[in-house]
């Protein structure tokens, strides 16, 4: 029901981090004390960006994301 990134980024600080997410991709980027990452990942199912939970410790980032059912995200529309 989730997606988790782990990702490991010594010697950056948590206020250089930064990380964006959309319904099918992630993009992490950080450049602090002489050291650079850039990851982007692009995945298949369909995810709620507003769930999108990071924590950073000990020179690690975890971000996990719920994944939403397509048939939740659809409308039924009823005819008159």
């Amino acid at each position: 029901k989730d997606i988790v990134f782990t990702i490991d980024m010594p010697g950056v600080e948590k206020k250089d981090i930064d990380i964006s997410v959309d319904e099918h991709s992630i993009t992490v980027k950080s450049e602090s004390n002489g050291r650079r990452y850039n990851y982007n990942r692009k995945f298949k199912p369909t995810v709620d960006v507003n769930s999108a939970n990071a924590t950073f410790k000990n020179g690690v980032l975890d971000i996990v994301i719920k994944k939403i059912d397509v048939k939740e995200t659809g409308k039924q529309v009823k005819i008159k």
